[in-house]
């Protein structure tokens, strides 16, 4: 059993106390404009147009963009981005301490790893595990797009939206 000294336990009430209108704010959003994703009981459509830019380190010529994750109250668990390479464009080798799932939509796109090149297609899809170095690299000379699915991970600089995957 944790036992909070009485000095903390003042500064908890204190806490508490200044919380209430930022929970009270929060909750009141939630009922009035459950359209905005804040609303768990609902369905959620995002659009291309309306998905949020983030800058992932380690990648180059490509857009990346939230579609679903808890910065826009669409899921609390897992996060699902759009990745658009160009050609020459992809993510340098590198491990990522959480799963994922790469799945393509549109064009050829290489995923490097230390025992060979895994080449995925439209509809193709790879998962990676956690702690397994592997890196992108579209060589063709056409677009890909591909989602990646994980969990949200956290912001890494000013510019980055944190979120995505």
């Amino acid at each position: 059993m944790l036992v909070i000294p009485p000095k903390g336990q003042e500064k908890m009430k204190e806490f508490k106390l200044r919380l209430r209108p930022v929970i009270g704010l929060c909750i009141g959003l939630m009922i009035l404009m459950p359209g905005l994703g804040f609303s768990q009981d609902s369905l959620v459509k995002v659009q291309e147009k309306d998905a949020k830019a983030y800058f992932p380190p380690g990648h180059f010529k490509m857009k990346a963009m939230g579609l679903h994750n808890p910065d826009v109250g669409t899921s609390k668990s897992f996060a699902m981005g759009m990745s658009i390479f160009e050609p020459g464009g992809g993510a340098d080798s590198g491990i990522k301490p959480v799963e994922s799932v790469y799945f393509v939509l549109e064009g050829e796109l290489t995923v490097t790893t230390k025992e060979g090149d895994i080449i995925l297609g439209p509809n193709d899809s790879v998962y990676r595990p956690a702690g397994v170095e592997a890196g992108i690299i579209n060589k063709s000379d056409k677009i890909v797009k591909m989602l990646v699915i994980g969990p949200p991970r956290p912001k890494k600089n000013e510019q980055d939206t944190g979120s995505a995957p």
